[in-house]
């Protein structure tokens, strides 16, 4: 493999691991938008808190300052000052980094697995550059200095630890391997059991619907028993009380 084909393999796979985590915050949002606002609200607007989300999911502090005519309707006492936003939703690093690891075994498996590293951390760096200026507005600012330098940060990490294979490297990439086991068998036992249900119905079903063999025998000779105790009983009677019923008949 060439060195130009490595290197734009590389930045496609820090572009898809870009799209991931901003995806997961801006489906539900556009969901929203859809349904709830009928297309009527500006789509960056939610392409923003995506990205918002995406960033502080990665550690970046948000700068939030309301509006004024929202702080007057309020009348809080302070409400006017800007605050920071710094809870970070680290499920969204963790997912960059294990894209990561991902990226750095696929790199070393190349013949310029350099070549491969530096690209891929240099096209996360340039696209979360790229968020970081089209998150920026009055209301909601994210630390430019932290969107620029956290993100790449944690991506690297995880592709510097996959290109490596040391124990680190290892041991993780058997983590992983274990996850996705783990997820797989899950989805598996589940499709399982949601197949082997209905199946289960119809075999029960299929047994009620259908007598058995041995249910009809024992009703057919209860009946034949039931037929001859009129004339077990009648035998049973004096000869003269059998001869006046026999002339009455």
């Amino acid at each position: 493999m060439k060195r130009l084909t490595t290197a734009l393999l590389a930045a496609l796979d820090a572009l898809i691991v870009v799209a991931i985590g901003v995806g997961i915050a801006l489906v539900p949002l556009t969901v929203l938008w859809a349904t709830q606002f009928e297309l009527a609200v500006n789509w960056m607007v939610f392409w923003r808190a995506a990205v918002d989300i995406w960033l502080v999911g990665n550690g970046v502090d948000l700068l939030v300052q309301l509006d004024p005519a929202l702080v007057a309707a309020l009348g809080l006492p302070g409400a006017e000052t800007a605050f920071s936003i710094t809870i970070a939703l680290l499920g969204f690093a963790l997912l960059a980094l294990l894209l990561g690891l991902r990226t750095g075994r696929q790199a070393a498996n190349t013949a310029h697995p350099r070549v491969g590293v530096s690209a891929a951390i240099l096209s996360y760096a340039i696209l979360t550059a790229l968020l970081v200026w089209s998150a920026g507005t009055d209301a909601v600012r994210p630390s430019a200095a932290q969107g620029l330098l956290l993100p790449p940060l944690v991506y690297a990490a995880g592709v510097l630890i996959g290109a490596d294979r040391g124990q680190l490297g290892r041991l993780l990439d058997s983590l992983t391997g274990r996850m996705t086991g783990l997820f797989r068998g899950g989805m598996r036992s589940a499709r399982g059991a949601g197949s082997g249900a209905p199946s289960a119905f119809s075999s029960s079903k299929a047994s009620n619907s259908k007598p058995s063999t041995g249910s009809t025998s024992a009703s057919r000779s209860a009946g034949a028993v039931a037929g001859r105790r009129p004339v077990a009983a009648a035998g049973m009677l004096p000869a003269p009380v059998r001869a006046g019923v026999a002339a009455a008949l």
